[in-house]
Parts: structure tokens; sequence; C-alpha cells
């Protein structure tokens, strides 16, 4: 299909003819204007000079001449109003930025919209005071009168920042489109063109519709729109609510153009739902490969991304031989490394002051050590380390080793740079100012520059010694950061906010937010990479949308405004529904004369849900389909995110005779029940840590960790009962543990959590967490001898921390090998005649956890592991006969869930007859054969050690990188 733009360049060259040097044509953005001078070139056959092209933002600029205020000087400005109004009760800025991007917004809305500014906040200071008013006459707290003080001052703060600007010759983007639309009249007369072509707009806001209108009405100007019956005609259709009211509002009959595209042209829209953002990409990139072999990835294919923050995600997944690409889109500096690297540095010098005061209140110039390690673990810093100290590079891990395993949990200057001084000097010198003291916004400032030079001047270094190329990104974003510095070095020197580095690091990241870092490329070549509003006026045979969900597509109702939804629609104001109207246009366009469209979403929800579908995916599946039939559209869900690369080949490990003798080695000091889980749940993960020996690196650790509160909990409730093993229990007995908690429980941290404070911060709550769970086991426990002793019964506790062993002799290919079998028994006890195996939990545990439906299922697979276990202690207990002639039950007790109680292991065979919990001697002569047949597959010289085939055994294995799951 022939597309708006070069519908448009042929309208242009027939109605004004070849020579449109007197024509001036406006059109959304920038882009669309590229992309029309390519397609007047081709309709002109001769040498002419080029029409004058103008995107809307530039045009109405031509009418004012005001210049455009940074964003972080409208602050400044704002601020400077702010003290001036509030006088003494002026916040900090600190504070002030906290909702003075919110008000500017609203500013700017109220420009753009020409709204009477002295009414409109006079309305919504009178409705706030109504909200507050109260019948009985009480007065209002000071609470109230500051936030009626607030909304009564808003109207003084819009019209001070406006003189404050207008005498500078400088204006928002709002207050440039207010000024140009006021002054239309007068500078009609100045316009030197013959006429002006408004080309494919839908959405106005009211100053771009007063200055379009009255160059219309005057005959100055000419309207050429972009639209289509199948949403233009359609009451219900949002997509052109907009253009219907203008167009009727405007009394045009016959507008230029409507072309009824959805109804006469033939489509392919395929619909896909995938996990996560990278399966977006990822998708894109089998599409593109798929394009490519058909000859199709030129300026006529896009990929169109809702969400920006999938750009890199997509970069990635382009495949190798794709060269031409143009991205037309900014990516915001907030989402590149070196953001997350600054964004460490900064964290690291906030928490100097925070944590770390002597008592004279000075400072104490100790760096959190994880912060230090974030630091010099980062990718940038520990590549540039690699390329430039070489051979000494082992000094540098070796340090990082040193504070990731050492017990300091605050790091001196003099601990970090002392041995390894030299080690921050010569070409890594940048190193050493990120541990100087940023004592003032505007040293740290300086620090923060040579720390971007030092990068900078590395990255350059290592290009250069390593012949590499892969530094040109990250000087571009130096560039941009480079730029935000001195952008804070003229705040700094022209305006009087930035008081303390808390203030500096917060607004440096704003600047990184709302920066966007532009790419260049051929613009008329390629694949096409955009954002939503960047495809206004634009075309293409090939699409590929991303992030097709509800609340991207459209945006939500989200509305950060000082503004509520009933004033903004009284005054005119956009709110959601605008806002949605226009999204809808985009997309309905963006699929007016594609060829084939592929719609991606996100299927995989957040933490506070999502995952749906756009409603507009829902309309086109119910409605167009129905409209014309050579539309054809599928819809398909991946299960997993697609790749362009080659999965990582499966990992095994033959069992040779050395790997045997190991595992013989290995059986004479003993498997445990949780040895054997490992082995049950993947092979591959009991070779690493019980033949390999592979372990997890430790770490010092600052806050009590799961492995910490378990063993400490442990602990304290094996202290607690010990003085009454082999005795019956009495409720004095817990009284007296209850009593003796707290000392115990101190007792325990200072064992199994050294050199660790647990008086203050997550260290004190987590250690009244552990306290809250025995003590509520303690009160659980005297509610079950209450209810025993009605029955004349009570609790015997047998042992504690029970070690038991037993060596067997398993047969396997020929041959007998010696295997010792042991386990730690947490509680043995006797109660209701029945011996019972208790093991205690810190977490959660359900009862269908420990229900046994086959047993078959305990040979493989990680969910039965706790059944196992216990049923690997009644085994041992039954081979050493321990519980003689006595009924035996094993069960856990969960700290978290301790209203369940006893929760016992449940079998195949588990009848009513039994008592609760009871597991019959057959039952465990059974399950003795399935631990003799598991062990023998251990030492099956046929069988591999090899990779589960369970992917949700992974998600929490210590080895998932190492196998490349």
């Amino acid at each position: 299909m022939t597309s708006f733009l070069e519908k448009t360049a042929g309208y242009l060259v027939t109605q004004y003819g070849s020579d449109l040097t007197r024509i001036c044509i406006v059109l959304p953005n920038r882009r669309a204007g590229l992309f029309l001078r390519k397609f007047l070139a081709r309709k002109i056959a001769r040498t002419t000079w080029s029409p004058t092209i103008f995107s809307i933002e530039d045009f109405v600029a031509t009418l004012t001449g005001l210049q455009l205020t940074e964003p972080i000087r409208l602050l400044a400005e704002l601020y400077t109003v702010h003290k001036e109004t509030e006088g003494d009760k002026a916040q900090p800025f600190a504070e002030f930025m906290n909702w003075a991007p919110q008000l500017l917004s609203d500013f700017n809305d109220v420009d753009h919209y020409m709204v009477d500014a002295r009414q409109l906040f006079t309305y919504l200071d009178e409705a706030k005071a109504i909200n507050l008013w109260n019948p009985d006459l009480k007065p209002l707290t000071d609470f109230e009168k500051q936030y009626l003080r607030f909304y009564n001052s808003l109207s003084g703060y819009y019209h001070k920042l406006t003189a404050r600007l207008m005498d500078k010759n400088q204006a928002s983007a709002g207050l440039i489109f207010r000024m140009a639309a006021a002054g239309i009249e007068q500078s009609l007369n100045g316009i030197s063109w013959d006429k002006i072509v408004f080309a494919g707009f839908s959405a106005m806001t009211k100053a771009e519709e007063v200055i379009i209108h009255h160059l219309y009405k005057e005959g100055k100007a000419e309207l050429l729109w972009d639209a289509d019956p199948y949403y233009l005609d359609d009451d219900q259709q949002e997509a052109g609510e907009l253009l219907r009211y203008r167009l009727k509002r405007w009394k045009i009959k016959e507008p230029k153009w409507i072309s009824d595209d959805f109804r006469s042209g033939k489509k392919k829209i395929r619909i896909t739902g995938i996990a996560s953002n990278v399966g977006q990409a990822r998708e894109s990139g089998v599409i593109l490969s798929m394009l490519a072999k058909e000859g199709q990835l030129d300026e006529r294919t896009a990929i169109v991304l809702p969400d920006e923050r999938l750009l890199l995600p997509l970069l990635n997944s382009i495949p190798p031989g794709i060269r031409d690409l143009n991205i037309t889109m900014g990516f915001p500096l907030r989402y590149t490394p070196l953001s997350g690297l600054l964004e460490t540095i900064f964290r690291l010098h906030q928490n100097v002051g925070k944590f770390n005061r002597n008592k004279e209140g000075g400072r104490q110039r100790r760096f959190y050590f994880r912060d230090v390690l974030d630091v010099l673990q980062h990718p940038y810093i520990r590549q540039m380390a690699k390329g430039l100290i070489k051979e000494n590079y082992f000094v540098y891990e070796e340090l990082i080793s040193s504070f990731r395993m050492g017990n300091r949990i605050f790091i001196s200057h003099d601990q970090l740079t002392g041995t390894g001084k030299d080690l921050f000097s010569g070409d890594l010198v940048f190193m050493d100012s990120i541990f100087q003291d940023w004592s003032a916004p505007e040293v740290s400032l300086g620090y923060i520059g040579k720390l971007i030079e030092g990068i900078r001047d590395a990255c350059i270094l290592t290009k250069e010694e390593e012949g590499m190329g892969s530094f040109r990104l990250e000087l571009e974003y130096l560039f941009a950061f480079s730029k935000i510095i001195h952008q804070l070095s003229d705040i700094l020197a022209s305006y009087d906010i930035i008081q303390d580095n808390n203030t500096l690091f917060r607004l440096f990241m704003q600047l990184a937010e709302s920066t966007t870092l532009p790419f260049y490329g051929e613009p008329l070549k390629g694949i096409q990479v955009m954002g939503m509003l960047e495809t206004r006026a634009l075309d293409f045979d090939n699409l590929i949308l991303l992030s097709c969900n509800e609340d991207l597509l459209p945006t939500g109702k989200q509305a950060n405004s000082f503004i509520p939804f009933d004033i903004r629609r009284e005054f005119q104001l956009p709110t959601y529904r605008q806002r949605d109207s226009v999204y809808a246009y985009h997309f309905y366009r963006l699929l007016q004369r594609v060829n084939r469209c592929w719609l991606i979403y996100n299927t995989e929800p957040g933490e506070l849900g999502g995952g749906d579908k756009s409603r507009f995916l829902k309309q086109i599946l119910n409605e167009l389909p129905g409209y014309n039939p050579e539309i054809e559209i599928t819809e398909e869900i991946l299960s997993s995110p697609a790749s362009t690369s080659p999965e990582s080949p499966p990992i095994s490990v033959k069992k040779t005779p050395e790997i045997i003798k190991l595992l013989e080695e290995r059986a004479k000091k003993g498997f445990s029940a949780t040895s054997l889980n490992a082995f049950r749940r993947c092979p591959l993960s009991f070779y690493f840590s019980e033949i390999a020996g592979i372990r997890e690196p430790e770490m010092a650790e600052e806050t009590i960790d799961p492995r910490v509160m378990g063993e400490v909990v442990h602990l304290t409730l094996k202290n607690l009962f010990l003085p009454f093993r082999e005795k019956s229990l009495s409720i004095a007995d817990l009284t007296t543990m209850r009593e003796n908690l707290q000392y115990l429980l101190d007792e325990a941290f200072a064992k199994s959590f050294k050199g660790s404070d647990i008086r203050y911060g997550k260290n004190l709550l987590l250690a009244g967490v552990a306290k809250n769970l025995v003590d509520r086991f303690l009160r659980s426990e005297e509610d079950i001898l209450e209810e025993l002793g009605q029955q004349g019964d009570t609790v015997k506790i047998l042992d504690l921390e029970k070690y038991l062993d037993v060596n067997l002799v398993i047969e396997q290919n020929g041959r007998t090998y010696p295997v010792k079998l042991k386990g730690i028994i947490d509680r043995l006890d006797m109660a209701k005649g029945m011996i019972r195996i208790i093991d205690y939990k810190t977490g959660t545990v359900e009862p269908n956890q420990l229900r046994v439906g086959a047993w078959e299922e305990l040979l493989s697979g990680n969910e039965f592991d706790k059944p196992f276990q216990l049923l690997v202690y009644a085994w041992l207990l039954q081979l050493k006969k321990i519980n003689g002639n006595a009924p035996l039950g094993a069960g856990i007790i969960s700290l978290k869930k301790i209203g369940y109680g006893f929760i016992p292991v449940v079998l195949p065979e588990s009848s009513a007859g039994m008592s609760k919990g009871e597991i019959p001697a057959a039952s465990l002569e059974q399950f003795g054969e399935i631990v003799r047949n598991l062990i023998a597959l251990v030492f099956d010289s046929e069988t591999d050690f090899s990779q589960t085939d369970d992917p949700l055994a992974c998600r929490y294995c210590s080895y998932i990188n190492v196998c490349g799951r």
C-alpha cells in the first residue's frame, strides 16, 4: 500500500508543482520529515530547493523566539519561587523534589491547554477546603492548615514562575505553545510562506488547536489527515474519538484523507504471549532472522517499543548478520550499566554518613563492606582493572577475596588502600577518587568528574592495548554523564539549592532518569527501532510491536497530578481517557497499512499483578476478521523464551574407576539423607557436592540469613530441652524454659553469628522473630501437655540431636561396597505410646508436602525431600532397634505454622486403624529396599552423573551457573 507520507509527497507535487520553496510542511515529529524528503526526492525529477519542513515543536518555536528551559533549571527556578513564597517555612530542596516535578507537569498542562491558571487553582483551593469542611465546626489541625495553605499558594507559584522565565526570555514547552497561540494573529503577518500544510495530526493540545485552526480559517493552512473509516465512523472506537471531535468542531465535511485500508488490505497479524521482557526481545530476534532470509530488512521494517527499557535486551537479541539498524528513540541514561555503577558509588558514600558516627559525633571514614565489593566487582571496574594492570590483576582479586571472606563489616580507607596502595595508582588512579572524602556537593561533583574522566581514559587505553571496539557505547554514556556534571556545576554556581550530598546524588540520578542517550545512524536505511510516539505519520510493511500489555498499551489510569480527575475534566485538561484515545489511534494507524505484524506481550505477572494482554489485542481479535476476511490473525503462547543461540549442551560425568574410588572413600565417611536427597533431585549436583567437593564461596554476613536463623533456633531448642532429657515434661518445665529463653537465644546468636551485633537495625528485628518463633512453640507445647494431662498422658523427651549411623553393604555391577548411612534427629520423644521422630523447620511446611502417594515417588525428584529424610531416620532407628516394640512415627514441626502442630509423614498404605503418623514396620522394610536401590544407583558405573530433567529442581540449586541451566 502507498504510505501516508508518500501520498502526501505526491499530493504536494501535484498541488503546488515542483517548486515548493514557498510551502511549509508541519509534521508531528522530525523523523516523519526525513521520510517525507525521501519521497519528495523521488517525485521531483529535477534539482530544486526543498520545502521548509518542521516538527510541530520547531514550528511553534519559530513563532515565539522563546528559549526552551532545561528541566533542572525549571526545578531551580520553582525552588526560588518556593523560598520567596514560604520564607522561613521553605522546605529543604531534597523534600521539595518530592512534589515539585509533579507540580511542573501540571503547570505544563495548564499552558498547553491554555487554562486560566488563577481560576483553576482558585477552584482547586476551594474544592480542597470543602473536602476538609467540618459540620461540627471542629478546628482544623496544623497538618490540615498546611495542606490548604499549599493549594492556596499554587496560583502564586504559577504566576511568579512564569514571570521569572519570561524576564529571561525562557519558557517551558507548554508556555512556548501558550505564547505562540496567544500571539498567532500578530505572528500571521510575519509568516512568509504561501501555504502551511499540517499533515498527520490527530491529537492536539488546546494551544496547537488554536494555532492550526486560526491559520486554517485565514486560508493560510491546509490540513492532511490520516484516518480509516474502521475507527473513524464507529462512535464506540476510541481510536477515532479525537479526530471525530476535531472534524465536527471545525466543520470539515470532506477531510483529506480517509483511506479505506482496513477494508481493502490483506494483513497477517500474529499475537504472541511470551514470558519475560527478555523473552520478547529474543522472539524479536527470531522474527528478524526469518525476515533476513526473505530479504525484508530495510526501512519498511520497524520494531516499536512502548517500554523503552526493552531497548538493550532487544539490541542484544539482534542476529549477528544484521548490520543496518536505525534507532530513533532515546535510551534513558538511568538504565545504562554506568548509571548502575554511579548509583553504587553514591550509596557507598551515603552509607559512610549513615553507619559511621563515633560518640563525639565526628565522622569515621569507614565503608560498608558490601558497598566496597559492589564497586570493586562491578563489570566496568573489573574489566578495566583486568585490562590495565594485567599481570598484577591477581592482587586486585585477592583484595576482593579478603573483603568477601573476612569478618570486617566496615572497612577503613587505610584498610582499603594500605597494602594495595599501588593498586590505585598509575592506570587505576581514577579508582582512588571513589574512596576519597566526598565532604560537600562541590567536592563530590569534582570527584565524580575525575571518576568519569578516569573511566574514559581507561576505556580508550584498554581499547588501544587490546585492539577492542567494545567501549564505543560506554564512551557515549560517559559523554552524556559529563554533560550532566556540567549542568549540575552550573546549577551549583547559579542557585543556592544543593546543600548536601544526598540532594546532589538524588538530583544527579533524577537527571539520569530524564536524560536520554540519542542513537545516530542512517535514518533511511535498515530496520527502524522506535518508541510509540516516534511512529506518528510513518507506515511500515513489517511491524514488530513489543510490550502489548495493559498499562503499557495504553499506559493505564495512573495520573501523577495535584489536579483531581473531575477538576481536570471540568477545565478540559487531559485525563487518562484522552491518553487512551491517543494510544488507540497510534496503534490502529500502525496496523492500517501494514502487511505483516507481530504483536508480542509479556505473560509473566509482576509483584502487583500484570501479565495481561492489551485490550487493543482483544479488540482486533474480536472485530477485524469480521470487518475484513482477508485479515488473518493467529494467536499463540510460547511456553519458554525463544533463543537465537544454541542451548548449553547437557553435562554428564561418567563414573570412571577414579570416580568410583572417590565414591567408595566418601561412602565410608557416610552418606546422609541430605546427600541422598541431592542425588534424587539431580545426580550432577550430588557429584558436584559429594565427589568434586564444590562449595558455595563463604561471605561475610552482616544480616541474619535463613541459615543462621535455623542454626540459632535449633541450638536454642536443644539447650532449652537438654535439662529435661529422659524425663516427662510438665507445664512448669515449659515455664522454666520460657524464663531462660532470652539468655539461651543470646548465647546461640553469639555462637552462630560471631562478630555481629543483633542489638540494632534489621538484626534486632530478626532476633525478635527468632524469639517469637521459639516462644510460640513453647506455648503450643503447654497446650499439648494440658490436653494430654486430661487424658492421663504426657510427653517424654527421649533424646535431642540424636546421632545415628548404620553400616550397609551394597551390591552393584558384581562388586560389593561398604556404605555408612548416617543422620541426626532434632528430637526424639514419646507421646500417646508412640515414639516420634521430630524435625524442626523454621520455614513454612504444609501437610501435603509430607504425604507420599506412591513408593516410586521417593526414587527421584525434589517434591518429597522432607518425607524421604524422615523415613531415613525412622529406618535407621528400626535397624538400631531403638524403638523396641513401640509404634514409630516421624514428622515435622513448622515453627512458622505452629497451628499445624506435629505434621506426620503419611504413607501410601496408612490406614485408619493406625495412630496418627504411625509408620508400620513392613513399610520401613520396603523403604529400606528403596534406599539400598538408590545407593546402588549411585555406584552404577553404567549410569552417568547427569543433569535433572526437572527445571523446577534447578530454581534454587547452588550449581545452576556451573551447569549452564
